[in-house]
């Protein structure tokens, strides 16, 4: 039995943290050591934009100390992420130059979206009430330092996900110099938090009523901490009243009295306060039963994509299916063509798979076709003249958990050209030249797809694909006259053969 000792490294806003596994086929994952190392780098980051010189080396001889515990192991393979709160930071590729130079390690900013989609894949592992919860109408709540993360899940599906800048440090650092009292800071904060988290409610629970909330993050399990303690309790599920009397509990009580009572500082009491605020809004708005308190955490998200990816365990969630769910919801928002989406994806698809020796690319860019496909005409909601530039801008400034930030920019731009495609330097260094070949060889494919449904009409719903000598030939079974579907093909047929040296003919069978 292959058994690999592993690190997973997170630097996060208040602390750096490393777990250290074995991973194999036989026993899953087991946790060996967990290091945690408490350092506020939020602070530094929601304040002054930027990391202090102190903090850098703090942080610097941390991951050293990191580096020398892996060397106890003889760990080789270990993947490191920061994720908001280096993103934020001004400074930050200086930082992590630093910290390859003193550590050796190598740190990656993830984006918040691979951060949630590692976290989510931790969560079915680790808790096995998860599918089962999931099953009806549940909110994931991951109260961050930087942000709250808010997901929907319903019949097993994730419906939507959206991030809200509201996190504890951020919070704190905004309105802790205007405290004078617990009262003064509790109505600060609570008015501070108020209008966005009742925007949330209003689009997007409106019509769905929330039977559970699974609670993560740093500060939820601190503050979950407490609450046991202070009403002697042990369950990780809480009813939504035991919460309330918790929250109405603590915030009758001194700052001085808090920190007394659970040996906190005055900045940890202010963490503390803002996230059991938000959890009490969302308890009483949403009209959940229940809330699971997970202690979950980035480094057991890390561990189970490496897992996953050298098949050492089986998936406990299709998360690709997740991905699909939430291109379809957004898609519905923007009311898209339901029937149009669904047939030009499965000619996409087929054409992709058709051509697959030609084109070397795999399951993930297949992915990437797929929802380039749902989302392509979302920009006809915003107005008629400029769909493919107006759906661009959309699903950039939409979040798909699962997705990377390149990963997005790639489905963006596959649906923004539809007649000239540009030029390596006009996409100013945004790509590397494999992801910009990557990008030509599926919009050829999207473009192709297209115009098989150029009228909307589905009139090539039934098709074959035969691929000889470089000539790709379509068939479609019709009676339709598809004489408009045919011009549009022969149009895009040319880029197609550009991109891959295929000529694509379209026949009519009738």
């Amino acid at each position: 039995m292959i058994i690999t000792t592993y690190a997973a490294i997170e630097i996060g806003s208040t602390q750096a943290s490393m777990k250290i596994f074995e991973v194999s086929k036989k026993n899953g994952i087991r946790e060996l050591e967990y290091l945690r190392c408490p350092l506020e780098v939020g602070a530094d980051t929601y304040s002054l934009g930027r990391i202090s010189h102190s903090v850098a080396n703090r942080l610097c001889n941390i991951l050293i100390g990191f580096s020398e515990k892996m060397k106890e192991y003889s760990i080789t393979d270990y993947t490191a992420y920061a994720a908001g709160v280096l993103r934020e930071a001004s400074n930050s590729l200086l930082v992590l130059d630093q910290i390859k130079l003193t550590s050796g390690l190598k740190v990656r900013i993830i984006s918040n979206s691979e951060l949630r989609f590692y976290i989510y894949k931790a969560l079915a592992l680790k808790e096995s009430q998860f599918n089962q919860i999931i099953a009806e109408p549940t909110l994931i709540l991951d109260a961050g330092a930087g942000s709250i993360q808010l997901s929907i899940y319903n019949k097993s599906a994730l419906c939507s996900t959206q991030n809200i800048r509201l996190g504890s440090i951020r919070v704190r650092e905004i309105l802790f110099q205007m405290k004078n009292s617990i009262s003064n800071y509790q109505q600060l904060a609570s008015e501070y938090m108020s209008n966005s988290i009742a925007a949330y409610i209003k689009k997007y629970l409106k019509n769905i009523k929330i039977r559970h909330i699974i609670a993560i993050g740093n500060y939820t399990n601190f503050t979950f901490r407490y609450l046991r303690k202070l009403l002697n309790i042990h369950e990780s599920l809480v009813d939504k009243k035991t919460f309330h009397a918790f929250y109405e509990k603590i915030t009758s009580q001194s700052f001085s009295s808090l920190e007394k009572q659970f040996s906190l500082s005055e900045d940890a009491t202010a963490l503390v306060l803002s996230t059991a605020m938000v959890i009490d809004k969302f308890l009483l708005e949403s009209k959940c039963e229940d809330i699971l308190v997970s202690d979950t955490t980035l480094c057991d998200g890390i561990v189970a994509e490496y897992a996953q990816k050298k098949e050492k365990i089986t998936p406990a969630h299709d998360f690709q299916a997740d991905i699909i769910s939430t291109s379809q919801n957004i898609a519905a928002r923007y009311e898209c063509d339901v029937k149009h989406y669904q047939n030009v994806s499965y000619l996409a698809l087929a054409i992709f798979d058709q051509v697959k020796k030609y084109h070397d690319l795999g399951k993930r860019e297949r992915l990437l076709l797929e929802i380039a496909v749902i989302l392509q005409d979302c920009g006809e909601y915003i107005n008629m003249t400029a769909i493919a530039e107006n759906s661009y801008h959309i699903i950039m400034s939409t979040e798909i958990i699962g997705l990377s930030h390149i990963e997005r920019c790639i489905v963006a731009n596959l649906v923004r050209y539809f007649r000239d495609f540009p030029q390596f330097k006009e996409f100013d260094a945004l790509f590397s030249k494999d992801d910009y070949i990557k990008l030509h060889k599926l919009n050829a494919i999207l473009r192709l797809a297209n115009a098989l449904d150029q009228s909307h009409m589905q009139k090539l719903s039934r098709v074959s694909l035969s691929l000889k000598d470089s000539v790709l030939t379509i068939t479609a079974n019709t009676l339709h006259d598809i004489s408009l579907e045919k011009g549009i093909f022969e149009n895009n047929a040319v880029f197609f053969e550009e991109v891959f040296g295929i000529q694509a003919k379209l026949n009519q069978k009738r």
